[in-house]
């Protein structure tokens, strides 16, 4: 009887292992079969390993298709999982073992969709459904011991098919030696993996079970930027992006209050070029350096050891109403409705009250920059290049009342900026500002001198220094500007009609020198008011008053009042050129001299109808001393009896009367001769003077309005001698 029993128990033992060693292919052939059916694709399975009494599971080449049942979507090479199965009868889960061998997984972006959308909606029916049932959970304390957790050589692919981009993740290895439920010791846990076969991501996880507290380390080696490009262009204007990226930083924090966690570290991107649509590269930099001491964005506090950009280059395109670079990043949210029916919705969210921000840069700077800048505001493209730009800041802080910064360039490789600007970073209307520019060459403005007064620069150069305060948007702006033999071409149109030239040769001394101080005041508390018209009215007026007034300018070539130089002035009736004329004749030939090119006409002017009733007056004093023996100047009220008798006209007007007396040509006829011997003294003064000179004399021109109400003057008119 015990044998039978015997026997019985050893083939319900042999069938029972018979079972088990039959049941994973069983179970990997039904499955295989009815795969649509159970997880809504087909899948594959080479080899399927079930241990009970080791508790291992090992599943060897496996293959999620797609949709299409051709390409796959998910497969592996091996997974391998040990448990102790038994401890689950005691609420422990225990995996001694996880491996996870050759992942390979593509995910497929098309407009809205995935390539696993189908695969949702096959276990969800297109609704939300809880995993677990709330009840299954209940009075459960489930303990838990995850050990020497793997995943080796996995691959991740995405294909954005909208774009028509593929980021590949390969070589993507994970470790966690140990995780549990009342582990005392800190866990570690590493990821590693390699992006489109270049740059490399490496993080290494601590984490105090206890506390929750955890240390997270990042660092990403040569990540090329290139696989961004199409990204960009999807919503900017910017066609390419290349560069290398690396960082290096470590985020501390609870696993409880992740949203606190600080940042610091450092980041670099190296060899940036960004390019539009026209392959042009309107931004690169050899190198941006940042050092990160810490980031902490829930308390709005952000510290920054230093930044440093090396080698930027920037092209500036300035058009119409807009540049090139708010034509690059305007987004696709930026272009206006046409429908004019875009929808607002309120903000029904409750905002927290914001943080103080609080940050710190401790050193910035800019180390050899380039600016490539073009200008379409006139007919042709004014181009023009800085280099060597040097840019240093003091320590930069929020709350901090003054801001210094300094600057160096190069202007079109030849002339050389300092500055250096003093502001409040928080009323940035407050500015100071000190400058220095040596060694500009003016010709580089030709495009703008010949589109703006119509006279291009040939030659000449520039120093201009210049302090600005802009305080409480009240400008004051003192500026000394030194030209050196400037010298301009022919006028040809311009914008405007402005005597350039003819100011420029004023204000030029005898060594081809113009200095001038020029202060700019205004303000800008109109917002249509605009500092650089501010400045260009300034330069404008100046120049105008020049040409208008130059004897003002010219009297300090030979230290005299300008008034001297200004006109040569008679009373009525006077013809002797005296000694303060003959004066006056000498400093203009000594101005002829000291300022060569410069041409000088001496106009004559004369209201000639008051200097004929000066000279009928003259005339009947005359007749009225021939007649009395009386001065007619002392004897004033015998000499208007006289006019009485005389006319028989009872009049006041000792003018008047007088012209009775004395026939019209006569009175012409003297006057004529008064103004020829004032120009004929001034002509033999000039000519017997010793020295040559081109001063010439312009006579009497009864057209002139300038004649109504003069007295007798030469004015004197400066020109070039070449216009």
């Amino acid at each position: 009887m015990k044998r039978v029993i015997g026997g019985i128990v050893l083939g319900i033992f042999l069938l029972l292992v018979l079972a088990l060693a039959m049941l994973p292919g069983i179970v990997r052939r039904y499955t295989e079969k009815h795969s649509p059916e159970l997880v809504g694709r087909q899948l594959e399975i080479e080899k399927l390993r079930v241990n009970l009494f080791t508790g291992t599971v090992r599943v060897v080449d496996f293959t999620l298709y797609e949709a299409n049942e051709r390409d796959p979507f998910v497969s592996f090479d091996t997974l391998l999982v040990r448990i102790k199965p038994l401890r689950l009868l005691r609420d422990e889960f225990i995996m001694r073992r996880f491996y996870l061998g050759g992942l390979q997984a593509t995910v497929i972006h098309y407009d809205s969709t995935f390539n696993f959308t189908d695969l949702i909606e096959y276990h969800t029916g297109g609704e939300k459904h809880d995993s677990v049932p709330e009840d299954t959970l209940k009075g459960r304390n489930l303990k838990y011991h995850l050990s020497d957790i793997e995943m080796s050589d996995a691959c991740f692919i995405y294909e954005n098919r909208t774009v028509g981009d593929t980021v590949i993740l390969e070589h993507l290895a994970f470790y966690l030696p140990y995780f549990g439920w009342n582990q005392e010791e800190r866990c570690e846990a590493g990821l590693r993996f390699t992006l489109n076969e270049e740059g490399t991501f490496e993080t290494a996880v601590k984490i105090d079970p206890a506390g929750g507290a955890f240390d997270a380390r990042l660092a990403v080696q040569n990540l090329y930027l290139d696989g961004f490009s199409k990204y960009l262009a999807e919503f900017t204007g910017i066609q390419s992006v290349s560069g290398i990226f690396n960082t290096s930083v470590e985020i501390r924090g609870k696993l409880s209050e992740a949203e606190r966690s600080v940042v610091s570290g450092n980041l670099e991107v190296r060899d940036l070029c960004l390019k539009d649509g026209q392959d042009l590269a309107f931004l690169k930099a050899g190198s941006i350096l940042t050092n990160l001491r810490e980031v902490d964005p829930f308390n709005a506090r952000f510290l920054v050891d230093s930044v440093a950009l090396v080698d930027p280059y920037i092209y500036f395109e300035l058009k119409d109403s807009t540049n090139n670079f708010t034509e690059l990043f305007r987004t696709r949210t930026d272009e206006p409705d046409s429908t004019g029916m875009k929808e607002t919705k309120p903000d029904t969210l409750q905002k927290e009250p914001a943080k103080n921000l609080y940050y710190a840069i401790n050193s910035f700077r800019i180390e050899n920059g380039t600016i490539d800048y073009r200008d379409h505001i006139t007919d042709e493209a004014f181009d023009y290049h800085l280099s060597d730009l040097e840019i240093s800041s003091d320590s930069i802080t929020a709350g901090s009342d003054r801001l210094t910064i300094f600057a160096s360039m190069l202007l079109n490789e030849r002339g050389k900026l300092l500055a250096e600007a003093a502001f409040n970073p928080l009323q940035m209307g407050d500015i100071v500002l000190d400058f220095s520019i040596t060694d500009f060459h003016l010709s580089d403005l030709n495009i703008y001198s010949s589109y703006f007064t119509g006279f291009p620069v040939l030659y000449g150069d520039m120093v201009y220094r210049g302090h600005t305060e802009l305080v409480n948007q009240e400008l004051k702006s003192d500026n000394r500007l030194v030209l050196n033999h400037v010298e301009l071409g022919e006028k040809s149109g311009g914008l405007q009609d402005i005597p350039l030239k003819f100011a420029l040769f004023i204000l030029k001394d005898r060594n081809g020198v113009i200095d001038l101080d020029i202060p700019v005041r205004g303000s800008i508390a109109d917002p249509t008011v605009d500092v650089w018209d501010l400045v260009w009215n300034t330069l404008k007026n100046l120049i105008i008053k020049v040409a208008a007034a130059p004897y003002d300018f010219l009297a300090a070539a030979i230290g005299v009042d300008p008034e001297k130089l200004q006109a040569i002035t008679y009373n009525y009736l006077d013809t002797l050129l005296t000694e303060e004329r003959q004066n006056q004749l000498d400093l203009l030939m000594e101005l002829e001299n000291a300022k060569e090119g410069l041409e000088i006409k001496l106009v004559y002017y004369n209201d000639l109808e008051k200097e004929s009733g000066h000279i009928a007056v003259a005339e009947a004093g005359k007749q009225y001393r021939n007649e009395t023996g009386k001065d007619y100047q002392r004897d004033g009220a015998g000499f208007e009896n006289y006019l009485r008798l005389k006319t028989g006209i009872d009049s006041l007007d000792v003018v008047e009367v007088s012209r009775s007396l004395i026939l019209k040509e006569t009175l012409d006829s003297l006057a004529l001769e008064i103004s020829r011997s004032r120009l004929q003294g001034i002509e033999h003064y000039l000519k017997v003077s010793g020295d040559p000179t081109q001063i010439e004399t312009v006579g009497y021109n009864p057209k002139s309005p300038a004649n109504v109400g003069s007295l007798p003057r030469f004015e004197v008119k400066y020109s070039m001698s070449e216009q």
